[in-house]
C-alpha cells in the first residue's frame, strides 16, 4: 500500500497562522496531516475537506489553499448534486 504524499506551498505554512490558527514549525506537519485525512469535494472553492477545514490540493499533492469553511460553505457541501431546490411559495 502506498501512501500519498503531500507538500504544502509556502505561502499557506505563512498564512495559516492568520487564518486557522496554526502556529509554529508544526504547522506544516499539521497541514500534511490534515491533507492525507481530507476527503475529495465537488466546489468552486476547495477541492477536499477536513473537518471544518477546507482546501485546495493540486494534481501534484500539494496544497495550495487553507481555510475554515463559512457556514453556507457547509450547507454548499452537504448538498446533493441531484438536491432540487424547493420553492419557499409552495
Amino acid at each position: 500500500m502506498t501512501i500519498k504524499t503531500f507538500t504544502v506551498a509556502p505561502e499557506v505554512v505563512s498564512t495559516a497562522a492568520d487564518k486557522v490558527g496554526l502556529y509554529g514549525q508544526s504547522a506544516e506537519a499539521v497541514i500534511k496531516m490534515m491533507a492525507r485525512s481530507a476527503e475529495k469535494v465537488t466546489h468552486p472553492s476547495a477541492t477536499h475537506r477536513f473537518q471544518q477545514y477546507i482546501m485546495t490540493i493540486d494534481e501534484n499533492g500539494q496544497v495550495t489553499n487553507l481555510d475554515i469553511e463559512s457556514t453556507q460553505q457547509a450547507v454548499d457541501l452537504g448538498k446533493r448534486v441531484y438536491d432540487k431546490p424547493t420553492d419557499p411559495k409552495k
